[in-house]
């Protein structure tokens, strides 16, 4: 520990010699740290965080497939209620819910285009929620088409419109046409099942008949336009829980054997078909390649500092060519860049993620152009900034790498002999390919963002 305490304090003022170098490695360094900083965020945010209620490990998303098609995770009406009289073995909560656009208008006023959530009656006991005001849904309501009309509020949009109001529990409120009243808003900090969507307000599944949506249809057993959740039982695992749905699917279509062929139902961790709508591995792959381009960046700027860390090791040569004659080991010469680089980097580390800080922050009021009301929420927890330090010590360790080995390798007689004539020539083909990497990996960078580009004009 005085080893790491002495090298790191000879690092600082080494640094404070030289400014203009400190400067530029660490600004370089945090534009690679901040770029991996904000992909992570979204990714985790979309993928990984898991949702803001009660033991959300036990949550799951409900898929089917039929014919040996592709996978799917919208189920009609009746089959979600045949779900749920066939698999409450594995499951404590199966709720549903659906997506529409609708218009609500307060007191006469003209309708505003608000994003609605058709939720069934223990869609927010099943989650685990409470209320922010007034009451939720209760599990017996939205079993009958055209019965209660009731609405609640979520929270952003209670906030917005109604300024935190809570004389608007129990007001009437148009949507559609529709006379609904207003029960209840949601907790804070929910915005609905999707990763990048905020719902301003939820309607019992009976009335779904406000969005236009004929009887017959709703009760349609081909019209699948409904999300299927489910919590699993304290104890019991996704494959027992593909188990029980397995013979589900084995009862539906004995149900319905021209509607229902070869059907299979599978259960899946809800953050892998948070954003996707299909194949649950779909989003890992754009992930990980959005992740990997982030790498590529931060590898570049390891690059370019690295390059930087040798030139300035070439020029201190002769400095610790003496420190090794009078007696100073490799290891510690070693030693010393490596504290070094690391240190240029963890500086690096702390400005790049107040970087992606300030980039997720301008992501998050970016604006769509969408009809929905789409917002992708940042919030920094602790697997943003574990993963933003080990990227920090990593760039550290391959900045470092390379002066590192230099100095192993160097003859202390030669150096000292040639010092007096300046620094040698020699050959530098590690410097050179340090470069061609820099070349071709900023050529891949802008082929990609260029495509990129491209593809959001279209």
């Amino acid at each position: 520990m005085i080893t790491l305490l002495q090298d790191l304090r000879f690092t600082l003022r080494q640094l404070r010699k030289s400014p203009s170098f400190a400067i530029t490695a660490v600004l370089t360094l945090a534009l690679g740290i901040g770029v991996n900083t904000a992909i992570f965020s979204l990714v985790n945010t979309l993928l990984i965080k898991p949702m803001a209620v009660p033991q959300a490990e036990q949550l799951t998303t409900l898929t089917l497939r039929e014919n040996n098609g592709p996978m799917q995770n919208a189920f009609s009406v009746p089959e979600y209620k045949a779900l749920c009289a066939a698999a409450g073995k594995s499951f404590s909560d199966i709720f549903a819910y659906g997506i529409s656009l609708d218009g609500l208008a307060v007191n006469g006023q003209q309708p505003q285009r608000i994003l609605t959530s058709y939720v069934s009656g223990n869609f927010f006991t099943g989650l685990g929620l409470k209320p922010a005001a007034g009451r939720l849904f209760l599990p017996s309501e939205g079993e009958t088409l055209g019965q209660d009309p009731v609405i609640v509020l979520g929270y952003n949009y209670w906030k917005e419109k109604f300024n935190g109001d809570l004389s608007v529990i129990g007001q009437p409120v148009t949507v559609d046409g529709h006379r609904l009243t207003v029960v209840g808003v949601a907790p804070q900090g929910f915005r609905g099942m999707q990763g990048f969507i905020t719902m301003e307000a939820y309607l019992p599944i009976s009335e779904l008949t406000v969005a236009g949506t004929p009887p017959d249809v709703i009760n349609n057993w081909q019209t699948r336009e409904l999300i299927v959740n489910a919590r699993l039982r304290p104890g019991v695992s996704l494959k027992q829980a593909n188990s029980e749905l397995g013979i589900a699917a084995e009862s539906m279509m004995r149900q319905q054997p021209l509607i229902e062929k070869k059907l299979s139902m599978s259960a899946y961790s809800e953050p892998r078909l948070r954003v996707n709508p299909g194949d649950p591995n779909v989003m890992y792959v754009v992930a990980g390649l959005f992740l990997s381009l982030a790498v590529l960046v931060l590898l570049l700027a390891c690059v370019n500092v690295a390059n930087l860390v040798l030139v300035r090791a070439t020029v201190r040569e002769r400095e610790l060519a003496i420190r090794a004659a009078l007696g100073a080991r490799r290891a510690r010469l070693v030693s010393q860049m490596i504290t070094e680089s690391v240190t240029l980097a963890l500086i690096g580390g702390v400005t790049g993620v107040l970087i992606g800080m300030w980039a997720s922050s301008a992501l998050t009021h970016l604006n769509f152009h969408a009809d929905l009301p789409i917002s992708i929420s940042f919030d920094f927890d602790w697997r943003i900034f574990l993963y933003s330090f080990a990227v920090a010590l990593l760039a550290g360790v391959v900045v470092g790498v390379a002066p590192a080995l230099r100095i192993a390798r160097a003859n202390v007689n030669t150096v000292l002999r040639e010092g007096g004539r300046g620094v040698s020539g020699g050959r530098h083909w590690f410097r050179d390919s340090l470069v061609v990497l820099q070349i071709s990996g900023s050529l891949v960078l802008l082929v990609v963002a260029a495509l990129f580009v491209r593809s959001l004009r279209l």
